[in-house]
């Protein structure tokens, strides 16, 4: 082994091992701070329905945080739906898309951008269209 190749090896484990120092002290001091939050407990659901409400106020809308910071609450609210979005946009790499979800986006898209080409069996708004633009539509 060179010793160029030595030197690496340890800086890369020297590496390793501050980060984990590091990360246990973080650890070590976050457990033992004293937390200020209180988190209530009451009053609280008896029913199973119950608790799937409130869970489900908790996770989808964010109702505490709602209550105790309006601007902080929208923040993260408008973050999250972007980030659903997103990850919604992206499924499309890892499914196949058939022709028929094709054709069904062709038809949103052109409700969307009010194209009449796009809009399949629309008889009447591509009569009025033509009449309206006359021969050159």
């Amino acid at each position: 082994m060179s010793g160029l190749t030595l030197a690496f090896t340890i800086a890369g484990y020297l590496a390793i091992a501050i980060f984990l120092v590091g990360f246990m002290a973080r650890v070590w001091k976050y457990e033992t701070t004293p937390s200020p939050l209180k988190i209530a407990f009451n009053p609280a659901p008896v029913g199973a329905t119950g608790v799937v409400y409130r869970m489900a106020q908790e996770a989808g809308l964010f109702k505490s945080l709602f209550n105790s910071n309006k601007i902080i609450w929208l923040a993260g609210y408008i973050f999250h739906v972007t980030l659903v979005i997103v990850l919604i946009k992206h499924t499309r790499f890892f499914f196949t898309v058939r022709a028929d979800i094709i054709s069904v986006k062709k038809f949103v898209m052109g409700l969307i951008t009010f194209s009449s080409q796009a809009m399949p069996g629309d008889i009447i708004f591509k009569m009025r269209r033509t009449q309206h633009l006359g021969a050159a539509g």
